[in-house]
């Protein structure tokens, strides 16, 4: 599991998308692994890996998520104009290969 937290978030059963039977986020390793293999472990390193808890009778169901690299995650919108357009810039950059895995 990657070392650091980026939030909690809650969710209902129903919001989880699924394939082949089982919650997509149910299938992180098996999405890490065609992301590196097709595309790289920098770009694989970009998406969070989710913590999956189902909820009971008096807990929600929550998905925390979690980051390969370190540091303060914080939304674009929320990055000073330079900054933003460099995070940009990279994400562009690094999620170029993924355009011909989406078909």
């Amino acid at each position: 599991m990657a070392d650091h937290f980026l939030s909690k978030i809650r969710v209902a059963n129903s919001d989880f998308a699924e394939h082949g039977g089982r919650a997509v986020l149910d299938q992180y390793d098996r999405l890490r692994a065609l992301l590196t293999e097709r595309a790289g472990p920098e770009v694989a390193d970009l998406f969070a890996e989710p913590l999956i808890s189902r909820g009971n009778d008096t807990a929600p169901a929550t998905v925390s998520w979690y980051a390969a690299q370190p540091g303060e995650a914080r939304p674009l919108e929320n990055l000073p104009p330079a900054e933003r357009e460099q995070a940009e810039r990279y994400l562009a950059d690094h999620l170029r290969p993924l355009r011909g895995l989406a078909g």
